[in-house]
């Protein structure tokens, strides 16, 4: 049996960079960031449509010339235990998987790269390695799990990006460069501007954080640890930032 899919977006140009790639939500996530974007996701009995793999697998072989790959994303994946027939699924069709991901289940993280499953990983961080990271997931020895994913991920078991959005309600400039210093050598960092136009955490909603000018002048800090530094959205139109998050 598969997991539930939540979402399905058919087309994307930018949630695999260089790639034509079909998303595939999955619902559930065992963390609380206040500035998740996509809170609908978070409980896993979110009450949403399941979309059927039948159509999913349907669509996936008509535009097998015109679709490079798949993106599986949440919610967090690894919280499902089926996870795997899904990835099966996708590369019996010889698709190449990225996976979205927040690092807190090393071991699934690592099977699936080792099995061949995963092409890509995109890994979250959320905070430096200490109780702050705890405290931002809203989720005990998150920290310590998602170390673990992260020193896997440096051993370069496969190719992979390490991302952060950046919510200035729980990070400063300094805690960012101190994020880097911790995958110092990763091949690529991309800090990514936080949308605040809908927010897990309503009071987070419209309030104005770090900007994409911001997180470029942060990201010339960043470069000197990690091979790529990369800076990748843009923020919520000026009106509707009536608050500030700035510390």
């Amino acid at each position: 049996m598969l997991p539930a899919i939540k979402g399905f977006i058919k087309h994307s140009l930018v949630d695999w960079d260089g790639k034509i790639a079909a998303i595939l939500f999955l619902p559930g996530c065992n963390f609380r960031c206040g500035y998740c974007h996509s809170p609908h996701l978070v409980p896993e009995g979110a009450p949403l449509e399941a979309i059927p793999w039948k159509n999913v697998a349907a669509f996936l072989d008509s535009q097998e010339r015109w679709i490079d790959g798949v993106v599986v994303s949440g919610g967090e994946p690894f919280m499902h235990a089926n996870l795997e027939d899904l990835l099966i699924e996708l590369k019996a069709r010889s698709l190449p998987v990225k996976i979205d991901t927040n690092g807190s289940y090393p071991a699934r993280l690592r099977n699936a790269v080792e099995k061949k499953l995963v092409d890509f990983v995109a890994c979250d961080l959320k905070a430096p390695f200490t109780k702050k990271y705890d405290e931002v997931a809203e989720v005990p020895d998150a920290a310590a799990a998602v170390a673990e994913s992260a020193r896997y991920l440096l051993t370069e078991p496969a190719p992979y990006e390490f991302r952060t959005t950046v919510c200035s309600a729980y990070l400063c400039e300094e805690e960012v460069v101190e994020m880097a210093i911790s995958i110092r050598g990763a091949r690529r960092y991309v800090l990514q501007v936080m949308r605040s136009n809908i927010c897990l955490d309503p009071v987070l909603e419209g309030m104005r954080s770090y900007t994409r000018a911001d997180l470029e002048r942060i990201a010339k800090n960043v470069a000197p640890y990690v091979d790529e530094v990369f800076v990748r959205g843009r923020e919520i139109p000026a009106e509707n930032k009536e608050k500030s998050l700035f510390r």
